[in-house]
């Protein structure tokens, strides 16, 4: 059974992210070596604002891979592409630095970027990020009975579904890309429908809640006022019981 379209976050957060001076905003996105933030390396790194500037845009030269074909066919970044380009160490201060000036981060799949920046030594605040492919799946993907959820997107698949042109598996693209999804899909009526669909469940979940704790503090006084009473029983019990043995004894 299909489950009911509904955005990650609430409309509150959405009309907080559009409150957001764009150029408050930025994109990060990685090419990398591999898909295991482990093993892999980043070759390169781009991230732009919400207007679409360029913020950085560089090549990094891995420290211990030389050769990665298959991701070479998908980016087209080769060791002579990266040879001499500056190691992370050089460009990981000025990395963190955008990313401490921004109010919010995003991506497309940002958590594997944010993996692999992690691995690569420059630290990333985590509570402001937000990523664009989560809700493109819960709004747009194709339902999967067999994972019970909606299938996540590609970014070219996204991009094509708002017309938007782009070429693919290029840091600066990519993230250019994402940004102009993120501003499109938050106007479209799908996602607002999903978005007052959350409000909806979140306002049920919140009168449940307190439902719940109307019975149960209903129910802690009855138990309260039984416990009183049975109390109060057996010190009568207990009183008269003295006092009959009192009488006996004398």
């Amino acid at each position: 059974m299909m489950a009911e379209r509904m955005t990650v976050k609430g409309s509150d957060y959405y009309d907080w992210l559009l409150s957001i001076p764009r150029e408050k905003v930025i994109c990060i996105d990685t090419e990398t070596t591999g898909l295991d933030p482990k093993k892999d390396e980043i070759l390169q790194v781009g991230i732009v604002d919400g207007n679409c500037n360029v913020v950085l845009n560089t090549y990094i030269r891995p420290d211990h891979r030389r050769r990665w074909p298959k991701a070479q066919e998908i980016s087209g970044i080769s060791w002579d592409t990266v040879k001499d380009a500056p190691e992370m160490w050089e460009v990981r201060d000025e990395i963190e630095r955008i990313i401490a000036d921004a109010s919010l981060v995003v991506g497309y799949n940002i958590e594997f970027d944010v993996s692999m920046l992690e691995e690569s030594g420059v630290n990333v605040d985590e509570s402001k990020t937000y990523d664009v492919m989560e809700d493109c799946a819960r709004v747009w993907g194709k339902w999967s009975n067999k994972k019970g959820d909606y299938l996540w997107m590609k970014l070219a698949e996204a991009a094509q579904k708002f017309d938007i042109d782009f070429d693919a598996h290029d840091a600066v693209n990519d993230a250019t890309a994402t940004v102009k999804v993120l501003y499109t899909m938050l106007t479209r009526w799908e996602f607002v429908e999903a978005e007052h669909a959350n409000d909806a469940m979140k306002k049920r979940h919140e009168e449940f809640e307190r439902t719940f704790k109307a019975e149960n503090d209903k129910r802690m006084r009855v138990e309260t006022a039984k416990t009183a009473v049975v109390f109060f029983l057996i010190v009568a019990a207990a009183a008269t019981l003295f006092y009959s043995c009192s009488a006996l004894v004398f």
